[in-house]
C-alpha cells in the first residue's frame, strides 16, 4: 500500500455476498491505517422535540430522543473509512484510495417505521431499498463477523475519530 493523497475515492459497496473479502481488506488495512470514521444511516427520526426543547439544547434530552429513534429504527447503511495519521486512505497499490460502504437487508419500507423525507433522500441519493432487502447484510451477522476477524478490541491499535 503507498500514500494514497490526491487520489480519487472510490466507494466499495458491499452486500451479504461480499462481506468476508472486504472485511479481509479491512483487517489488512487497519495494519498501517488506523484511524476509523464510521456513518450509519437510519430511515430518519420519528421522535422529534419540539421547537422549545430543540432551543434549550439540553444534551441529555437531546441523546434521549437520539437513543428512542435509533432503539425504534432499522439500520440502512454504515459507511466506513480508514486512514493513517496524515489523512490517507487505503489504496491497496491501486490508482484509488478506498471507503466502504456496507448495505443492510434489517430495514424493509413495507414493514418499518420510517420518516418519509428521510427516504425520499436515501432514495436519490441511489439507495435501493429493494436491493438492500434481498442482498443486503444481517446486522448481526455483520456484528459477529466484525468481531470474528478480530476488528474490534484487537491489538491493531484502532482509533475511532467519530
Amino acid at each position: 500500500m503507498s500514500i494514497s493523497s490526491n487520489k480519487s475515492i472510490v466507494v466499495r459497496r458491499v452486500f451479504a455476498e461480499d462481506l468476508d473479502n472486504e472485511l479481509l481488506m479491512i483487517k489488512e488495512a487497519i495494519l498501517t491505517y488506523p484511524f476509523l470514521s464510521i456513518d450509519i444511516e437510519f430511515p430518519g427520526m420519528i421522535f422529534k422535540p419540539n421547537k422549545q426543547v430543540i432551543r434549550e439544547g439540553n444534551l441529555v434530552i437531546n441523546y434521549h430522543y437520539m437513543k428512542s429513534n435509533v432503539d425504534a429504527l432499522q439500520i440502512i447503511q454504515l459507511s466506513l473509512s480508514l486512514s493513517d495519521a496524515q489523512g490517507n486512505l487505503p489504496d491497496f497499490d491501486f490508482p484509488f484510495s478506498y471507503i466502504w460502504e456496507f448495505n443492510f437487508r434489517d430495514f424493509d419500507i413495507n414493514r418499518d417505521h420510517y420518516a418519509s423525507d428521510s427516504i425520499e433522500l436515501f432514495k436519490r441519493q441511489g439507495i435501493d431499498f429493494e436491493k438492500n432487502k434481498e442482498k443486503g447484510i444481517d446486522s448481526k451477522d455483520f456484528a459477529k463477523k466484525f468481531w470474528d476477524y478480530g476488528l474490534v478490541f484487537n491489538s491493531y491499535g484502532l482509533k475511532s475519530i467519530t
